[in-house]
């Protein structure tokens, strides 16, 4: 069936992002660069799958090439847009800096340039020039991702016909069609449901995408509800990311009309450095979902927290710390836990903003005040008296305000104390591992020295194991899920229930 691919309808399965044409008739939106629009522009993706972009054209100074405004090193440059044309597409290229360039001299009188020159950009806009009135009635968005051994319950079947026609005149009396079919079957998708709109979330076949990527597509319909907005869209992307234990990175999307002919497309470059890398790990999802006796597992957990995380992740700022997660997983040991630690407490501190009846302090800070300011002064002076045999008088003050300052708060619970408060809140019981794991952290973020042993590199190695464990179940608990979550920390990944801390 791969065989038979490049007669099939390609773009219904991935990006396509062959230029029909060369694109010029350019347009700098800002003027930043004084280039004429007879330049031409081409572009494709690079080894790790980021846009590399170049432009050529003819020039009669260098200066034609550099940014207005640019006087010295570490001068910040402005970021263009560029709008251009092709034959059969309108074009939008977005975020561009001229990068590293190359010069050939055409001519002495006048002077005259051929150059050549990297494109920077992080987004590329294409649309048919003939379809822009369009109504869009699918759009599929194309992402990158680790493996995570998912089961996909749901079977797409695709079909390819070839017709061949040989006909020679004044000897055959018709044409002769040599007809060649090619079919297939696979379980590849996931049926999505949100509050009014659902959304195929299927594995991409292998003919497309880069080898070294488990790709990703999540395809919209109007026949389906409604096509959700780009920021419902990230949400979607969001928590499909978690369930199945990988970032989804972005790569694009397409809009099609009713009768899925291509509109427009939206390129755009992964997040993050190393793309392949982040791509070669596999997967931790925070629940067993590769269960081969149980096909639709996947597509039932997903449909639980779908609803329940689109609802809390404005609220709760789940969004961002979901980034934080992701950022900690791709950092080096021990400098991830204090990245992990920031979503917690993100977290945290939104939830106990929603419980004003728990209280943040031991006194109220009026009454506190009330009680403390009669004793204060005499203590402050006190201190400002022992202060002044070693330290300067402006100093003296200074230290007096600070030890005031801590005094006036004293009444209120510290970080520890909160998020105790926290994991009342959200009735998650926590053991002594969970609580080493948070220590590490305060390890890791205060400590003055490194690591400096393969005990230790095993030990944080594992505390960061249970700190994941950790955000797994807090997560889920905010989504209401009950059921069973994946151990990291233990040997082997036992499950266990969202109740049972790690032992």
């Amino acid at each position: 069936m791969e065989d038979n691919y490049q007669y099939s309808q390609a773009y219904l399965e991935w990006e396509i992002l062959e230029s029909d044409d060369e694109i010029s008739n350019i347009i700098f939106e800002n003027e930043i660069y004084p280039l004429s629009n007879s330049c031409v522009i081409r572009f494709n993706r690079n080894d790790q799958y980021n846009l590399s972009a170049q432009i050529s054209g003819i020039i009669n100074h260098r200066d034609e090439i550099e940014p207005k405004g640019l006087t010295a090193a570490g001068t910040f440059v402005s970021k263009e847009n560029i709008i251009a044309q092709s034959r059969f597409h309108d074009y939008k290229f977005y975020g561009i800096v001229i990068g590293s360039d190359s010069l050939s001299p055409l001519s002495l009188d006048p002077i005259s340039f051929s150059f050549n020159a990297d494109l920077i950009t992080h987004k590329i806009e294409k649309k048919n020039r003939f379809l822009l009135d369009t109504e869009v009635a699918i759009t599929s968005e194309w992402f990158l991702s680790a493996n995570t051994n998912v089961h996909f319950p749901r079977t797409t079947k695709r079909k390819i016909n070839k017709v061949f026609t040989r006909s020679r005149e004044g000897i055959d009396a018709s044409d002769k069609n040599t007809i060649q079919e090619g079919s297939s079957s696979s379980r590849d998708h996931i049926l999505g449901k949100a509050e009014d709109f659902s959304f195929v979330l299927s594995n991409v076949p292998k003919a497309f995408g880069p080898k070294w990527s488990f790709n990703l597509a999540i395809e919209y319909r109007k026949s389906l509800g409604r096509i959700p907005t780009l920021e419902e869209r990230k949400a979607i992307s969001e928590i499909v990311s978690f369930v199945f234990g990988t970032q989804l990175l972005k790569v694009g999307h397409s809009n099609y009309d009713h009768s899925e002919n291509l509109i427009s497309g939206t390129f755009e470059k992964p997040w993050g450095d190393n793309v392949i890398a982040k791509c070669s790990k596999h997967g931790t999802p925070p629940i067993f979902i590769g269960h081969c006796n149980d096909w639709n597992r996947a597509e039932k957990i997903l449909n639980e927290l779908v609803i329940p995380y689109m609802a809390l992740r404005d609220e709760l700022s789940l969004n961002n710390c979901l980034w934080k997660y992701w950022i900690a997983k791709h950092s080096t040991i021990g400098t991830n836990l204090p990245i992990l630690s920031s979503a917690i407490e993100t977290l945290a501190a939104r939830v106990i903003k929603k419980h004003p009846e728990v209280k943040h302090y031991y006194i109220n800070h009026e009454v506190f005040s009330k009680l403390l300011n009669p004793e204060l002064l005499s203590i402050v002076k006190k201190i400002g008296v022992e202060l002044s045999r070693n330290y300067p008088d402006d100093q003296v003050r200074a230290i007096q305000e600070i030890i005031s300052n801590k005094l006036k708060n004293s009444s209120q619970r510290g970080a520890n104390e909160k998020m105790t408060m926290f994991f009342e809140i959200i009735n998650l019981p926590i053991a002594e591992i969970e609580k080493s794991a948070m220590r590490a952290r305060n390890k890791m973020a205060h400590a003055s020295n490194s690591i400096t042993n393969d005990d230790e590199i095993m030990e944080i190695v594992r505390l960061t194991r249970a700190y994941e464990t950790l955000f797994h179940r807090i997560i889920l608990r905010l989504l209401g899920f009950s059921g069973i979550y994946t151990d990291y920390y233990t040997f082997g990944h036992p499950n266990r229930n969202l109740d049972e801390p790690i032992p």
